[in-house]
This record gives C-alpha cells, sequence and structure tokens, in this order.
C-alpha cells in the first residue's frame, strides 16, 4: 500500500507503508470460520452422546429381557417385563410361588428402570419389522420360551438400535 512521506525538500510525497498486523475483515474473517469448524464439531459431538446413550439403554433393556427369561426358567413360573408410562419405564416381575399375580421380583432387579431421557421405544413386534404390536410386556412362560421379536430403541436425533429375541433360542442381541 501506499503511504506519504516526507521528502527532502519538506513536502510530503506518497510512497511505500509498511504494514504491520491484519486488517479487520482478516479477523472477522477468520473468527467466521473458527465458528463455523466449532459449530460441525460440536453437532458431530451430540450425534455420538445420543449413540452411546441409545447404545447403554439397549443394553440395559437387554439384559432385563435375559434377566426375565433366566428368572423363568429357573424358578419354573412365569415372568414378564413390563413397561409403563409410554414405554418410558419397565420392571421385571414374576409370578409367585403360589401362582396368582404378577408382582416385582426381588431385589435390583425388580426395581422400575427409566430409559435414559432422549431415548424412546419406537417399536415392538415382529422382526420383519411389519408392525408395532402396542404390547405393554414381554411374557416368558415357565421354561423361558415367550416374546420373539424385535424392541427398537430411538434416541432424539432419530439414531435407532434394534433388540433382537430369537424365536428358535430365545437369544437376545443389539444390534444397529
Amino acid at each position: 500500500m501506499m503511504g506519504l512521506r516526507a521528502h527532502p525538500d519538506g513536502r510530503c510525497r506518497p510512497g511505500p507503508r509498511l504494514s504491520s498486523g491484519f486488517t479487520l475483515v482478516e479477523m472477522l474473517i477468520v473468527v467466521v470460520i473458527i465458528a463455523v469448524l466449532a459449530g460441525s464439531a460440536v453437532v458431530n459431538l451430540q450425534g455420538r452422546v445420543d449413540l452411546h446413550t441409545l447404545r447403554a439403554s439397549a443394553n440395559d433393556l437387554a439384559a432385563a429381557i435375559r434377566y426375565a427369561q433366566t428368572e423363568a426358567a429357573l424358578s419354573a413360573r412365569p415372568h414378564r417385563l413390563l413397561f409403563q408410562d409410554e414405554r418410558k419405564v419397565y420392571e421385571v416381575e414374576g409370578v409367585g410361588g403360589g401362582g396368582g399375580e404378577f408382582s416385582p421380583v426381588a431385589g435390583a432387579a425388580g426395581m422400575s428402570k427409566l430409559l435414559v431421557q432422549g431415548v424412546r421405544v419406537r417399536r415392538i413386534g415382529p422382526a420383519d419389522g411389519s408392525a408395532d404390536l402396542d404390547v405393554q410386556e414381554l411374557v416368558f412362560n415357565a421354561d423361558g420360551s415367550g416374546f420373539s421379536g424385535v424392541i427398537e430403541l430411538a434416541s432424539r436425533s432419530n439414531q435407532t438400535l434394534q433388540i433382537q429375541v430369537w424365536p428358535q433360542t430365545g437369544q437376545v442381541y443389539v444390534v444397529p
């Protein structure tokens, strides 16, 4: 850039000007670039947090299903996984020794568990994905057999995981 400089005859004449630093426009461009990069990093991080939360909820629910199956087979009495409050809360219940009504199993396994905030049960149904059975309980018979199909969980960002219960073996898997 050109600037004014003093000439030996006393008059000011245009001449080269030394530049030190950045202009305001250059600084604003850098700030905008940093803001865009930071914003995209936050969005990416939120998606990972949602997926981690979804996986943790799916693993907890799968463990509760396995527990209900195992308790039904070991005690030779029906057990169920009961969903309440629009499928946001679940607990394992069993039929007592004298038969009759279901009641929560003793210990921590019988306590009501709340799905992590932002995770919901999207569908409970057949493995082919044809319908939501609109069930509020998964019942396991005295031999451990019972519900088979898919429980689909979804996160706030609509990421999904499925808990599959195989009809032949009763094995429980968490799959993307």
